[in-house]
């Protein structure tokens, strides 16, 4: 790039402007040493009066003159330096990237400003430049009603100015169209682990066909998988599951290796299906807590928010009682305690769907129910008044099977 600064004197002549350059350094040494080579055959092409090539840049122009130092400038001779000012359009094929011979096809490239007009390229076609001039919308549609195995390859578009055709647009990524080869039968196409699969597990797909040596494709919409070549007849894609849209509908298809975009029609569609996320466990609470006598009605709630699902209750992690939640949770009833009724319960969810999507169990919670043959005991302090702080107090604590010695305060809390 270069600007010109001016000198003194008339500045309507071109020589009272110095041209400075702001290219980069690497570029200058470049030149200069073209210059230096070129510079040896100056005396061999020019003949006196000496010519001299003024150049001065206005912008993205750049204006061209001949003068010979004795004799008036020429007329000025204008080159255009072509600007790519526009954002790269968004290219699209429609209704499939994989065509079947003789089948159709439209290329749809869209930019952002009306007036203008597009261009198509195919790679490896330099010559091949498809105008299409659209004054009013800012969409262009290539249609090929009947596509054979030479419309195969990889496209991209621009656009530029109608008014202004020195304006162009950045190229559009490339997109492929495939077509879909008779002569090779569609593939098989198989799953490995079949049924559900969850989030951070890895799952195979395989592909094979009747042809060896061939390079297989996997097809998802949305995601692209490296080419396999085959091992024999088929070929293998193992990847894992991140995220949702990992699940949904795969085909695979297959090429030959010297032909990438004449293909097998593709398999008939295979389904991943993505198991839901276990749901956290439910939250479990006892009511009332601590020791219950015989005959209380005991209740144990298990809450969660797992509406539309059923909650399974479990003693010693055997399920004994299961009912549809309500809302945040749900609850289950001993109406008469018993002793037998003493254990750990707990309590977890799952989908009323098949195959049934099961929470993590909830924590442990210990129910005890007292023994009837044990009567309740009896209790007495040393000391039936108030006592000061720093006294010893004595507790005693019997029953009707034996007599113990009296607890002493460390002691209390020792069951006898």
């Amino acid at each position: 790039m270069l600007a010109l600064l001016p000198k003194k004197g008339d500045l309507h002549d071109l020589l009272n402007w110095r041209p400075i350059s702001l290219l980069s350094t690497d570029y200058k040494i470049v030149v200069k040493a073209i210059s230096l080579r070129l510079g040896r055959l100056a005396g061999l092409v020019l003949q006196e009066p000496e010519l001299r090539l003024v150049l001065s840049v206005y912008a993205n122009d750049v204006l061209l003159v001949v003068q010979d130092p004795g004799d008036l400038p020429s007329d000025p001779v204008q080159l255009v330096v072509a600007g790519r000012e526009f954002p790269k359009p968004t290219i699209s094929v429609s209704p499939s990237r994989v065509v079947a011979l003789g089948g159709s096809v439209t290329i749809r490239c869209e930019g952002l400003y009306p007036g203008m007009e597009f261009f198509l390229h195919k790679a490896g076609h330099p010559k091949l430049h498809v105008p299409l001039v659209v004054p009013n919308g800012t969409v262009a549609e290539f249609p090929n009603p009947s596509v054979s195995r030479e419309h195969g390859g990889s496209y991209t578009c621009e656009y530029r100015s109608i008014t202004d055709q020195s304006r162009w647009s950045y190229l559009s990524n490339p997109v492929e169209i495939i077509v879909a080869d008779p002569s090779y039968p569609k593939p098989n196409i198989s799953l490995r682990p079949s049924g559900g699969v969850s989030l951070g597990k890895w799952v195979t797909i395989r592909c094979w066909g009747q042809h060896q040596g061939m390079r297989f494709v996997l097809n998802k919409e949305g995601r692209h998988f490296p080419p396999v070549d085959s091992d024999g007849f088929g070929a293998v894609f193992s990847f894992s599951i991140v995220c949702q849209e990992d699940g949904g509908s795969y085909s695979c298809s297959y090429h030959s290796r010297s032909e990438p975009f004449a293909v097998s029609y593709p398999s008939d569609p295979m389904e991943l299906v993505l198991r839901e996320l276990p749901p956290p466990g439910p939250s479990i609470s006892i009511s009332p807590s601590g020791v219950n006598a015989p005959g209380r009605v005991i209740t144990i709630r298990c809450q969660c928010w797992c509406e539309a699902r059923r909650l399974l209750l479990y003693k010693g992690g055997i399920r004994i009682q299961e009912v549809d939640a309500d809302g945040d949770g749900g609850e289950f009833t001993i109406p008469n305690a018993r002793q037998a009724d003493s254990g750990v319960y707990s309590c977890r969810s799952r989908s009323r769907a098949e195959p049934p999507n099961w929470s993590d169990p909830s924590d442990y919670m210990r129910i005890v129910v007292a023994e009837l043959s044990y009567p309740k005991p009896s209790i007495s302090l040393s000391s039936s008044r108030g006592v000061t702080l720093g006294v010893t107090m004595t507790v005693w604590c019997w029953d009707l099977y034996q007599n113990p010695p009296p607890l002493s305060p460390d002691s209390t809390l020792s069951p006898h």
